[in-house]
């Protein structure tokens, strides 16, 4: 293919489904896995954020839960973490419902929290940077509410969503 000249014009082409990270892959293996071994379970939140995955997993049993309590609410004995961790407060939720919990969080997600916490433990101020309205941002101002109260610290989270989109 030669390059496009101001005479000639590119061509698009868009892909049918987008890759994703291997934490994610790591992820989806771990929920097909459980779901094909053991049956229905619910993670609470979206594994991926691709419309044709969510929909094979659907078929295998996997479907998304806002909370414990809905997943519970609609039957599902088993809820999973997804790859982008959640904060303590799941595990207490689920062991409170009678439910099992499928940890899927990736390892560098859990390298990181547990680094926040080693910070914290030494005397450092965390802040935590990012859009709060992202399910990411969610996760980490829920992990912090257990620092803040067992290590007695201040987080701060400063909201650079649509100030980022923006750049």
């Amino acid at each position: 293919n030669q390059p496009a000249t101001g005479t000639q014009r590119g061509r698009v082409v868009v892909a049918s489904e987008l890759g994703y990270c291997w934490g994610v892959r790591r992820a989806l293996d771990i929920i097909q896995d459980a779901a094909g071994r053991s049956g229905p379970v619910a993670p609470i939140g979206d594994v991926i954020h691709n419309p044709q995955v969510v929909e094979r997993l659907r078929a295998r049993g996997v479907e998304g839960a806002a909370t414990v309590a809905d997943a519970v609410s609609r039957g599902f004995a088993r809820v999973a973490i997804t790859a982008h961790g959640m904060g303590p407060h799941l595990a207490e939720q689920a062991a409170s419902a009678g439910v099992e919990l499928v940890d899927t969080t990736c390892p560098l997600v859990t390298k990181v929290q547990r680094l926040a916490q080693k910070l914290v433990r030494q005397g450092y101020y965390l802040v935590v940077y990012g859009d709060t309205d992202a399910f990411a941002g969610k996760i980490r101002i829920e992990l912090s509410d257990p620092f803040e109260v067992g290590l007695g610290f201040k987080v701060e989270y400063f909201n650079i969503g649509s100030a980022w989109n923006s750049i």
